[in-house]
């Protein structure tokens, strides 16, 4: 993302100027480029983010995740723990829970209430 002026040359930067920062409907441009561990040729991805894609509530496969990384957290003793906690993110696992067909989200809630009771 290109705030301002852009002195770069790569065209395919999108600059968003100041005076217009809180008119636009777009906020940020993402590119990520990936690469499966067998192959040669990297796969360029790119979306566009803003308006339409904000909401109150994000989808439970997101708040699942966030819980995740709340976990490895608390479990590394991250100086970006704040006020993570065990109880906040079981909390938040059990209600992003969703369709578990294969029992995978069950076992990291179990696993992350017997990480509580033995931390």
């Amino acid at each position: 993302m290109v705030f301002g002026d852009n002195d770069d040359d790569d065209d395919s930067l999108i600059s968003f100027n100041d005076e217009n920062a809180f008119d636009v409907e777009d906020w940020m441009y993402v590119k990520i480029r990936y690469k499966q561990p067998d192959e040669d040729d990297s796969t360029l991805f790119t979306q566009m983010a803003g308006v339409k894609d904000y909401t109150d509530r994000p989808d439970d496969d997101f708040q699942f995740a966030t819980a995740v990384a709340e976990y490895a957290l608390i479990l590394k003793d991250s100086r970006y723990a704040s006020d993570a906690s065990f109880d906040s993110l079981i909390e938040r696992a059990k209600d992003a829970k969703g369709k578990d067909e294969f029992g995978y989200r069950a076992e990291f809630i179990q696993l992350a209430e017997l990480a509580e009771a033995i931390y």
